[in-house]
């Protein structure tokens, strides 16, 4: 599987730049160290093009403190201790609408789904006792508010979709699957082109990074156009 220096030794070989390195990620200047500024960039960006990335998905679970609400899956103070933290939690993951089930995927006791309730829609009046929560709700900042307040400890699974991990070191590899690692390379074959006024090397990467973003998203987006979203709509690319 390509590691982060593979990759960059890749990227420097399809721009065609001088020498045979870099020989790794880490402490390098000029040249080489904008190579792997671009390559940063562009992992980020390919990774933040749909929140619905099938390499983004993940299941997660966490248990309810008693009299509590509301839930900050990435805050421990939230989440009654650092052993329910969800650290890299984006976004909740839904039905898709061809299943014939709608809303969030979240359950309670591993059976239950609990109903999901719009924000917009949420009447904070009609769920002031405690309970068994039947429905939930997600506030505009991304926490889940369980409806009713739970009573007790429940237990809570869901699956979601990961925030984008960097690459840091040599051997740390993309969450991008290896076989779509070229789009990386193309992209950032885009920036040099464009810092290096190297036209012919824009014009590869160009054409390399829309082959290999169309095979990802047929790869690793959901089948159905109604259910993709984007966290970037104006992700375009365009030849000056």
């Amino acid at each position: 599987m390509p590691t982060f220096l593979e990759i960059a030794q890749k990227t420097r070989q399809a721009c065609s730049v001088a020498g045979d390195g870099p020989v790794t990620v880490t402490g390098q200047i000029n040249e080489y160290a904008r190579l792997i500024e671009w390559i940063l960039l562009a992992d980020e960006e390919i990774q933040l093009k749909w929140a619905d990335w099938g390499f983004l998905w993940g299941e997660g679970a966490f248990s309810t403190v008693a009299s509590q609400g509301s839930y900050t899956l990435s805050d421990s103070a939230s989440m009654g201790g650092s052993g329910n933290v969800i650290a890299d939690f984006a976004k909740m993951a839904k039905y898709n609408p061809g299943s014939g089930k709608t809303g969030e995927k979240l359950w309670i006791d591993g059976t239950l789904q609990l109903p999901y309730v719009p924000w917009s829609d949420y009447d904070h009046s009609a769920y002031t006792a405690t309970g068994k929560p039947s429905a939930f709700t997600i506030n505009p900042l991304g926490a889940i508010t369980l409806l009713p307040t739970p009573d007790s400890v429940y237990a809570i699974t869901f699956e979601y979709y990961k925030t984008p991990t960097a690459m840091t070191v040599d051997a740390d590899v993309s969450a991008i699957p290896e076989r779509f690692h070229r789009a990386i390379v193309a992209r950032a074959m885009i920036y040099y082109g464009n810092y290096e006024n190297a036209p012919e090397v824009k014009a590869d990467g160009l054409e390399r990074f829309s082959e290999a973003m169309d095979q990802l998203g047929t790869d690793q987006l959901p089948s159905s156009s109604e259910y993709r979203y984007s966290t970037n709509n104006d992700f375009q690319i365009t030849v000056q």
